[in-house]
């Protein structure tokens, strides 16, 4: 079975869940049945309907594409792993797909398909699927070079992966990149006007985070130009006292000097 390609189904407001094995399964009544040649690991993430996403154990869940697309279910993640061949999926990986590479990542970090952990392996396959424009990739990536694992921690690295999933519609980049710019992180300072565009695109699409960051900084900004206002009004006194203010003097008297002997 060829792994699938990416499509041009992707629509950006899906992409809610770049961890995700979001796997539309409804719950069968006897064992499992798997996709041909396919190897689930211990756990498997299903959502059903619109119901939140949840991992649950593999013996209880099956996926079967066919009646996920009968019930309309749509994935949230287009390029989540759905129990390919591994075998098969890392050909259509070194044949460059790059849904498949990005799969690939996900099967390495999380253990899946029968694979250890490598996050070496899950930040190299990440890394060939953000070349190539996979955004869920791109925000792995960007969150294994600020933590370290897999690859060197390189906040630059970090953020750079991280703007270009936002840039290409992924939510949670959006958000993690607003809020970085709002706060600062280590070594990187704060850019408000940033911050805002980002934190906004986020909320635009419904995200009750960012809204609630965009109120805190709105109030943040009246009350910084409100004390800028008030310290200006005070200015007019600073140049009264300014004109005003006596001169520092201190009396002088010599020894053996009587009466008055001067100012200095």
């Amino acid at each position: 079975m060829a792994a699938p390609s990416r499509g041009a189904a992707r629509r950006a407001p899906a992409l809610a869940a770049p961890l995700a094995l979001a796997l539309a399964a409804p719950l069968p009544a006897c064992a499992p049945t798997h996709p041909p040649g396919a190897v689930l690991g211990p756990t498997v993430r299903v959502c059903e309907g619109d119901r939140p996403c949840e991992f649950r154990p593999t013996a209880s869940a099956s996926f079967r594409p066919e009646e996920a697309a009968r019930q309309g279910e749509r994935q949230q993640d287009p390029d989540a792993y759905r129990g390919e061949n591994l075998g098969e999926l890392r050909a259509a990986g070194q044949a460059g797909d790059p849904g498949a590479s990005y799969r690939l990542g996900l099967v390495h970090q999380q253990g899946l398909a029968g694979a250890p952990r490598d996050a070496v392996e899950a930040a190299r396959w990440f890394a060939v699927a953000a070349e190539n424009g996979v955004p869920e990739a791109q925000y792995n990536l960007g969150l294994m070079h600020y933590r370290g694992e897999g690859v060197p921690r390189q906040l630059r690295e970090a953020l750079r992966w991280m703007r270009q999933a936002a840039a290409n519609g992924h939510l949670p980049a959006q958000r993690a990149v607003g809020q970085l710019h709002l706060t600062g992180l280590d070594t990187m300072g704060q850019d408000l006007s940033e911050a805002r565009t980002w934190l906004a695109a986020a909320a635009n699409r419904g995200d009750r985070e960012p809204e609630r960051l965009l109120r805190e900084l709105d109030r943040a900004q009246a009350a910084e130009r409100d004390h800028a206002r008030r310290l200006q009004v005070l200015s007019s006194y600073t140049a009264a006292h300014w004109a005003s203010a006596a001169y520092a003097a201190h009396w002088w008297r010599p020894s053996g000097c009587h009466g008055y002997c001067g100012w200095y």
